[in-house]
């Protein structure tokens, strides 16, 4: 349950949204093993059980970054967004398999059942959605539906499909199918945990074929970018409801590029190019069929073997790169790692329902700001493949608070001392501060792997130089999640990828989503206003207004502390293939792949 660049341009209006390292390195060490004739899971296994530097999977709930903390539901280092287009010569190659090498696989291929953005990269390759988000992440395209018009108070939405769309399975695509999924989203029996993305639609109708109408309660700004997610993606009525509880893991259908052929859990995935598929998204040059024959989704969990196969050309495409591997491909021409700018922040969650944190306890939260060297992070673990973070939303991100730095926390221990000691706290013989016979220990609870060990090692260094003890829980992903939920935590490390400000903000901060995915205990009337009033906001000038008010009053409240936004590393062979371009919604890394091909 994870999951839940991003360049806005300056230039987007609301309305323009509404109408339309080492000696011996491991390619060497490959090379010289191949020879000999060992394969390449062996060699995997063998640089695993070598140690050095290597680590083990570093979990990220799918971000595209080995940072270390999960997710709720980028040769040369370079930050541009695509691979092989702009290097590749010739004409498109037809046919071919493209092998994409992930560290995990989704729970279902269901958009309305699924936070994971493994199931969101995956579900748009099958599916297609209302509207597309574009490669910039600004501009609203056109998808299924061909073009929509918007009332003057923003209340109604006229959308006119396209014609001659088919499902996979043959049956063709009519608006019914698109009420049935927007319906089925917002339906309480089917429980979709991303149904907060479209409340607020009052009715939905389809008048005929081509034809759908929403009529909203209230003006809702980030309803068309919502449309557009995975999670958006549109369902075959008939066949959704033939399958029941099978679908989205033992049958599924779509009218997207791909066709899913075969699912080995734990394995691989592939699918089959649909060759009806004519109506892609306009940002590609190939509005379809794809160019590539074939698309195989591999599973392979641990780092070592994932960053061979790409070394050796087992894989294409490592959507996941983790970081001390991207710095030591750095030099290797046969490979591009993108530094991809997806919406992620990475970030300490503190618990007010717990007492040690609370508001008579407040100073404890704010001396624990100011105490966690947070560029050393960045330095250190994360070899400089992200960006210190001091608010909840990325910089690149329109809609970000730009006081964050200047009234954020800076890393200052001396302060962090100051205010324990004025707060009645005294350290104690071993250092550990104290207070009416309490000892300042605060639980963290993670994710179980290497770089959050790393990171927590680092954590309890920092608290213990201002005289708190931290104190590391280590968890297993399948099993933090249920206690998350029931409230265990003290505090949690977590990241979270997000497109726009709303998809952090109104996710975490709105009281009515306590106790998850708000696990804070926070609630403010004041800001569950602001955040409605953003999504209604008739003026760009008032929708930045609310945001900023918004992530200055949870920075002030001093309960969440961004640590960094990680740049999503993409290992691609460059040589290999063309037309590849990095896409940031919601992390996910690529699209719909139209444009790729298969150099000759």
């Amino acid at each position: 349950m994870s999951g839940e660049t991003i360049s806005m341009k300056d230039d987007r209006t609301l309305r323009s949204l509404l109408p339309m390292g080492s000696a011996l390195t491991r390619r060497s060490l490959l090379q010289r093993l191949a020879v000999a004739g060992v394969s390449v899971p062996v060699l995997g296994g063998l640089l695993a059980a070598c140690g050095g530097d290597d680590e083990d999977e570093a979990d990220t709930g799918d971000s595209g970054s080995s940072s270390g903390a999960s997710t709720e539901p980028a040769g040369e280092a370079t930050s541009d967004t695509s691979a092989g287009e702009d290097s590749g010569d010739g004409e498109a190659t037809k046919g071919g398999t493209l092998i994409f090498g992930h560290d995990r696989e989704p729970d279902s291929l269901d958009p309305h059942k699924v936070t994971a953005v493994i199931a969101t990269d995956w579900i748009l390759k099958i599916h297609d959605t209302l509207v597309s988000v574009e490669y910039d992440m600004a501009t609203i395209g056109p998808g299924l539906a061909e073009s929509w018009e918007v009332s003057d108070d923003g209340l109604t939405y006229t959308f006119t499909l396209k014609d001659g769309v088919e499902f996979h399975s043959g049956d063709p695509f009519t608006a019914a199918d698109a009420k049935y999924t927007i319906d089925r989203w917002l339906d309480d029996e089917t429980a979709s945990p991303t149904k907060h993305r479209i409340a607020g639609i009052a009715s939905v109708e389809a008048p005929d074929d081509t034809t759908l109408v929403l009529t909203l309660e209230a003006r809702n700004n980030e309803l068309l970018i919502n449309l557009g997610s995975g999670f958006g993606a549109v369902l075959n009525q008939s066949f959704v409801e033939e399958a029941g509880a099978d679908y989205g893991t033992l049958k599924v259908d779509g009218t997207g590029p791909f066709m899913l052929e075969n699912w080995a859990p734990r394995a691989e995935a592939s699918f089959t190019r649909f060759d009806k598929y004519t109506w892609g998204p306009p940002s590609y040059q190939n509005a379809g069929p794809a160019h590539i024959d074939k698309l195989v989704m591999k599973i392979i969990p641990e780092d070592t073997t994932r960053v061979f196969e790409l070394e050796s050309g087992g894989v294409h495409i490592v959507p996941s790169m983790p970081e001390n591997e991207a710095k030591n491909l750095e030099s290797n021409d046969d490979i591009e790692i993108i530094q991809g700018e997806g919406g992620s922040t990475s970030y300490l969650g503190m618990n007010l329902r717990k007492e040690i944190l609370d508001e008579d306890h407040k100073p404890i939260r704010i001396a624990v700001m100011h105490a966690i060297n947070k560029q050393q992070i960045v330095d250190e673990l994360l070899y400089g493949y992200a960006v210190v973070a001091w608010g909840p939303v990325a910089p690149w991100i329109k809609g970000a608070w730009p006081d964050a730095e200047k009234n954020g926390y800076k890393y200052d221990p001396e302060q962090a001392k100051q205010i324990l000691d004025e707060a009645g706290w005294v350290e104690g013989s071993d250092g550990i501060r104290e207070k009416d016979g309490v000892r300042l220990t605060i639980p963290f609870y993670v994710t179980a792997n290497d770089t959050n060990q790393e990171m927590m090692g680092l954590f309890s260094s920092n608290l213990a130089d201002v005289g708190i003890e931290a104190e590391s829980v280590m968890i297993e992903e399948a099993a933090i999640w249920a206690r998350l939920a029931a409230g265990e935590h003290t505090i949690m490390l977590m990241n979270m990828p997000h497109s726009t400000p709303d998809e952090i903000l109104m996710f975490y901060f709105l009281s009515d989503n306590q106790p998850a995915p708000n696990r804070f205990g926070f609630s403010d009337p004041e800001v569950d206003q602001w955040l409605r009033d953003a999504r209604e906001a008739e003026t760009e000038e008032k929708w930045l207004e609310d945001y900023y008010s918004i992530q200055q009053r949870v920075m002030e409240t001093a309960f969440w502390m961004p640590l960094f936004h990680p740049y999503q590393l993409v290992g691609v062979r460059k040589n290999d293939i063309q037309g590849f371009k990095y896409y940031g919604l919601y992390s996910m890394g690529s699209w719909k792949l139209l444009d790729v091909s298969l150099k000759s």
